[in-house]
């Protein structure tokens, strides 16, 4: 997931911009990456140890459901 993941993601994130703003656009996915993996990681071991491992994988589901949900919408109003 990481190794096809990432890459995808820093590459929607740079083309979003302009040429010379590319640089701070990886920066800022960076930022953004790191600290979600640090906020989830607390976030899903405080779910793990007050629930379950099952809680924990069944709200990942949802939240990355969500998220696509999210994403298509977002697409879909910005190519109009």
């Amino acid at each position: 997931g990481f190794g096809t993941l990432t890459p995808s993601l820093q590459t929607l994130a740079i083309q979003s911009t302009e040429a010379s703003r590319s640089g701070h656009a990886t920066a800022t996915f960076f930022t953004f990456f790191d600290t979600g993996i640090a906020l989830g990681s607390i976030v899903w071991g405080v779910v793990i140890a007050m629930f379950s491992f099952e809680t924990m994988y069944f709200m990942s589901a949802i939240f990355v459901l969500v998220v696509m949900g999210l994403y298509y919408y977002i697409q879909s109003i910005s190519s109009r």
